[in-house]
């Protein structure tokens, strides 16, 4: 059945914002669901792009802010809605992201493990301030591994670490000890294995390094293992490179010829000098 066009003033305020006539469908009903689970409240039948709040007044950004905020949870794990939500964490006032993030509570795991709440999750922490982002990460306290270990969950992990206070994070770091080899050679772990090393503190990184240094020649043979190694290469500390190097030194022609291992071997005499003994 055809939905007609809203001719009301609000809908003109609502095409406004969206540079199309014809994307918001009313009826009786608001946030009644069409196709692909979406909602006429918010006028999307296909596509997320043309939504524009970053072109509209506060009184126009409230408007559309009104209808979405009792579906938010919905709207956050739909194929289109959660581009809406990421656009208010973004482009919204204080008050909205504020309000959002408190639809958020009680659920950041099921929303870290989904294939569209973790994008939304990951701009909430972008943009909220640091007592909501502390609030927010403290969820995923015990299911840190889980997240490391899943498709969508390790972007959230990734994302905390890049935007929260590393204070704030220690329970992460927690929950790496013992587990760093195995992180390292899986295909998400490496990743947040690398983004620890980049922003954590000092005290934070010595024990992940510590149990990658265990594992050196392991590591640098692994498919994923040898990017955590090259990145230390790249950004660690002296100490940490000497102590790679001098591990990689006694097997040099056995490692140069692994195809894992080489760029640590050629990265060896490019970034890292290592005095020759007397």
């Amino acid at each position: 059945m055809a939905v007609a066009n809203s001719t009301t003033g609000s809908g003109s305020r609502r095409d406004s914002l969206t540079g199309s006539t014809d994307l918001y469908k009313r009826t009786s009903s608001s946030l009644t669901p069409i196709g692909h689970s979406f909602y006429n409240g918010l006028g999307f039948s296909s596509s997320p792009g043309p939504l524009k709040l970053e072109r509209a007044t506060p009184a126009e950004r409230q408007l559309v802010f009104n209808e979405i905020l009792q579906a938010a949870y919905q709207l956050m794990v739909d194929v289109f809605g959660n581009y809406v939500i990421q656009k208010f964490f973004e482009f919204g006032s204080l008050e909205q992201k504020l309000a959002l993030a408190e639809r958020i509570r009680g659920h950041v795991l099921s929303l870290a493990l989904q294939m569209y709440g973790c994008r939304v999750i990951q701009k909430a922490l972008e943009f909220i301030p640091p007592d909501q982002q502390n609030e927010m990460v403290r969820e995923l306290d015990g299911h840190v591994l889980k997240c490391v270990k899943d498709q969508n969950g390790n972007h959230v992990v990734q994302k905390c670490i890049e935007c929260v206070q590393p204070q704030s994070l220690q329970f992460i770091i927690d929950a790496f000890k013992g587990q760093v080899f195995a992180l390292s050679t899986h295909p998400y772990g490496c990743r947040v294995i690398q983004r620890i090393l980049e922003h954590c503190l000092p005290e934070q990184t010595l024990p992940i390094l510590e149990e990658l240094h265990q594992h050196t020649e392991q590591l640098v043979q692994d498919q994923y293992g040898n990017y955590v190694i090259q990145h230390v290469l790249e950004h660690g500390r002296p100490e940490d490179k000497s102590k790679i190097v001098a591990e990689i030194r006694g097997n040099v022609l056995v490692l140069s010829q692994h195809k894992f291992a080489r760029p640590q071997i050629e990265m060896k005499y490019e970034l890292v000098q290592i005095p020759n003994s007397h």
